[in-house]
């Protein structure tokens, strides 16, 4: 019973975390506070992971950037682009054997090049924005 409920735990927190993806990236445009779904409360000890995951992330894009503001939208932009791109290896393995070479190498071109485009319009045009 107990690995029942700990297994149920375990599914409501990824569908809560699955949901609050688009928000936790958008609250890091500097001024942009958007509620987060909250299904299951953690307490304090999730809370402090997800500031110090989206810190570290900040504050790695602001030494690039040259300021926090630029910092935080370079990590949206980064975002965009992770969420874009082609990561899974297995996922291009079954497009080639499903589809051929030709296609899967068209495929991982088609979204490496949207991935790319996407995150440097978020990045532009946010810094438009903030400037």
């Amino acid at each position: 019973v107990a690995s029942l409920l700990g297994f149920g735990e375990a599914a409501i927190l990824t569908v809560q975390e699955i949901v609050n993806i688009i928000p936790r990236t958008i609250n890091l445009i500097p001024g942009v506070e958007i509620g987060e779904l909250v299904l299951l409360d953690q307490g304090e000890e999730g809370e402090e992971d997800i500031a110090s995951l989206q810190n570290a992330l900040v504050l790695s894009f602001t030494k690039s950037a040259g300021s926090p503001e630029l910092g935080a939208l370079a990590a949206v932009a980064f975002t965009v682009f992770v969420l874009l791109y082609v990561p899974c290896m297995v996922a291009v393995s079954a497009m080639r054997q499903e589809f051929g070479a030709r296609w899967m190498w068209g495929q991982v071109l088609f979204t490496l090049i949207l991935a790319w485009i996407s995150a440097v319009l978020v990045f532009q045009i946010g810094s438009r924005l903030i400037t």
